[in-house]
C-alpha cells in the first residue's frame, strides 16, 4: 500500500475552457461590450467549442477552412490562412504562401491577392471572408488595403458584402443552404 495525497480534482474539460471564456466576458461586460461571435484560437474547433459559445451568447464562430456551414444551428464563417492580413505581413508566414517566400509581402500586394482571391470566388459563385487584426493596421498604406477592397466590394453588383452577424443570421434563416456539421469534429454526420 502507498500512502499519497489524493489527486486534487480539477473538473472536466468543458469547466476548464469555460473559465478563460468566462474571464474574457466578464472584461468586456465591464466595458458594457457584448460580442457577437469569435474567432478561435488558431482557427479550430475543439470538443466543447460550439456549445460553450453558443451558451455564451455567441452568434457565430469563425474558423479556419473554407467549409461555410451550421453546427448545432451556430453558423460557421471559414476563412482561409491566404485571407489573413498576418499571412502576408509577418515573415514566419511567409514559407506558407503560394509560392513560399522568405520575406514579408508589402500591403499592396496583400491588396491584390486579396483583390484577385475575390474575383476568382465571384466567377465561381462562391463565398469568402477576410481577417484584419486591427493591431497590424498600424500605417496609412496597411488602412487602405482594408478601405479600398470595401469599397469596391460594397459598388459592386455582383456581391453581397455584409458583416460576420449579416452573414450568420442569414445563414440561420437559409439553414437547407448549408450542411449540418458535428460541433467537435466539423464533419457532415456519416461522413
Amino acid at each position: 500500500m502507498v500512502a499519497m495525497p489524493r489527486p486534487r480534482r480539477t473538473g472536466s474539460p468543458r469547466r476548464k475552457a469555460r473559465a478563460p471564456l468566462e474571464q474574457t466576458l466578464a472584461a468586456y461586460d465591464a466595458l458594457e461590450l457584448r460580442l457577437a461571435g469569435a474567432r478561435l484560437p488558431g482557427g479550430l474547433l475543439g470538443e466543447h467549442t460550439v456549445g460553450l459559445y453558443r451558451d455564451a451568447g455567441f452568434g457565430h464562430l469563425s474558423l479556419a477552412g473554407d467549409g461555410w456551414s451550421l453546427a448545432d444551428g451556430v453558423p460557421l464563417l471559414p476563412y482561409a490562412w491566404q485571407n489573413v492580413d498576418g499571412y502576408y505581413y509577418f515573415r514566419r508566414f511567409a514559407s506558407l504562401r503560394v509560392p513560399p517566400n522568405t520575406t514579408p509581402v508589402r500591403p499592396r500586394g496583400l491588396l491584390a491577392a486579396h483583390l484577385d482571391h475575390v474575383e476568382r470566388t465571384v466567377t465561381a459563385g462562391g463565398c469568402t471572408s477576410f481577417v484584419f487584426h486591427i493591431p497590424w493596421t498600424d500605417t496609412p498604406q496597411r488602412a487602405e488595403v482594408i478601405d479600398e477592397p470595401l469599397d469596391r466590394l460594397t459598388d459592386d453588383p455582383r456581391v453581397w458584402c455584409a458583416s460576420p452577424n449579416g452573414v450568420a443570421w442569414w445563414m440561420i434563416g437559409h439553414p437547407a443552404d448549408f450542411p449540418a456539421v458535428h460541433p467537435a469534429t466539423h464533419r457532415r454526420p456519416g461522413d
